[in-house]
């Protein structure tokens, strides 16, 4: 009897971080100060929700980056990329923080660097979560990926095409079970 009720629980709060994390960050920056610590109250609370150890060790910098992007993105995609991921990644919180960032980085326009790594990131991740939790991420990251596809730095090209090898293998993979 439990067991259902709480399936309900995680299904609901599943959608409700789909539909309204892009809000806590676009409110984060509202100009009312009480909006704004009540987003980063909110974001905080997702982030004491995560369970895998090794994303909750960057939670901090992970907010920092929400609330203030162009300070703290490079920062967090570092943190991220430096990390070596034991247990997999839990959905909806950890994936509900972290593709924000992804995505503002793989649409960087200033700098190639963090569209390498957050393209690096996106591929780890495939492997480090079940492919209906990714899922619900996928349209957004697609559109992204596939405008890096297209960069006109080489470097990031080369990387997109390996780390696109490895989702397709990996899909194929799923479809076999």
């Amino acid at each position: 009897m439990i067991v259902p009720k709480l399936t309900n629980v995680l299904k609901w709060f599943e959608d409700f971080l789909l539909d309204h994390i892009q809000s806590f960050n676009f409110i984060s920056s509202d100009t009312h100060f009480e909006v704004q610590t009540s987003a980063r109250d909110a974001l905080g609370h997702i982030g004491s929700v995560i369970r895998n150890p090794e994303i909750q060790a960057h939670v901090p910098v992970i907010l920092k980056a929400l609330d203030d992007p162009d300070a703290y993105t490079r920062e967090a995609m570092d943190a991220l990329i430096h990390t070596s991921f034991v247990h997999s990644i839990d959905a909806p919180p950890s994936l509900s923080l972290i593709i924000p960032i992804l995505h503002r980085a793989l649409r960087d326009r200033i700098t190639t660097e963090s569209k390498k790594k957050a393209a690096q990131i996106v591929g780890n991740m495939c492997s480090l979560t079940e492919h209906k939790d990714l899922e619900p991420y996928l349209e957004v990251l697609i559109v992204d990926l596939k405008e890096v596809l297209i960069d006109p730095i080489p470097e990031v090209i080369i990387l997109q095409k390996k780390k696109k090898k490895q989702r397709r293998f990996r899909a194929e993979l799923v479809q076999k079970r």
